[in-house]
């Protein structure tokens, strides 16, 4: 009997959103005057292009769009969650690197090496999909950060000689170190500590922080260790747990804001 072939987990689509979604009661929906609401056409272009537009679909919920003028017309586009978007992109390459793993540990094998381009392709793509992963994830997880980072007030941060130093909001999301936006600002405005609640969950957000810092980072030592180092966290690195990590900890803070297409599709 052949071995077994490797079960991919249960991943649904995630739900896409605009920011400052929401959803309306579809017999509230039933009631708007609908065929007194003016056409786009019907509103002059400067007011579409100096406003944003909140349009309401037919399922009840409420997307916000901005416009962009392009030649003779106006575009209206909506202003999606890049938390969302970030990681969904992230999401989308699982199912192929949990495949694409177990095939180089079948064939990278001592026994089964081979000098076929073809071989050295296999591990390009995966090393390819892999950063893509690893960015995005992070890249979702600090956009939430920053966020949920009040724009009204300042914040105060004590450096390695124990001054004191002052943030603006768009200052701590440009300097403050990931962990001290967690720290100081995200737990203390919620009341709450993820860390605190979810340690294995932790300790796998500050593994995938590190690990994106060494991708984005790319340095070369002496004998290509670092190249060497980035590689095999690739083959080691944890992906299902790096994203279930990340969405529990986004809806820690955001109840469900990532969750389930209702479109009941698989990756």
């Amino acid at each position: 009997m052949g071995k077994k072939k490797p079960t991919l987990p249960h991943m649904k689509h995630i739900l896409k959103k605009t920011v400052d979604y929401s959803k309306l009661d579809a017999e509230f929906i039933k009631s708007l005057p609908g065929d007194e609401r003016p056409s786009y056409s019907e509103i002059p272009k400067d007011t579409l292009l100096k406003n944003d537009i909140l349009q309401f679909m037919e399922d009840g919920t409420v997307i916000r769009t901005f416009t962009i003028p392009h030649k003779k017309d106006i575009l209206i586009v909506p202003v999606v969650n890049p938390v969302l978007v970030y990681f969904h992109q992230a999401q989308s390459q699982l199912a192929y690197l949990l495949k694409q793993k177990e095939t180089i540990l079948a064939t990278f094998v001592t026994k089964k090496i081979d000098n076929s381009e073809g071989r050295m392709g296999v591990f390009y793509n995966f090393f390819a999909s892999s950063s893509t992963f690893i960015v995005m994830l992070y890249t979702s997880l600090e956009a939430f950060i920053n966020q949920k980072i009040p724009v009204d007030k300042t914040f105060q941060e004590k450096n390695e000689n124990k001054y004191m130093k002052l943030y603006t909001a768009e200052q701590a999301q440009r300097y403050m170190t990931f962990n001290n936006k967690i720290r100081l600002i995200i737990e203390a405005e919620y009341g709450k500590s993820f860390t605190n609640t979810h340690q294995s969950d932790s300790e796998h957000l500050n593994y995938l922080t590190d690990y994106r810092h060494e991708i984005v980072h790319t340095r070369k030592v002496s004998n290509w260790d670092n190249y060497q180092n980035i590689y095999k966290k690739a083959l080691e690195f944890d992906y299902l747990k790096a994203l279930y990590a990340v969405r529990r900890f986004v809806n820690f803070y955001d109840s469900n804001l990532i969750e389930d297409c209702n479109c009941n599709e698989d990756f």
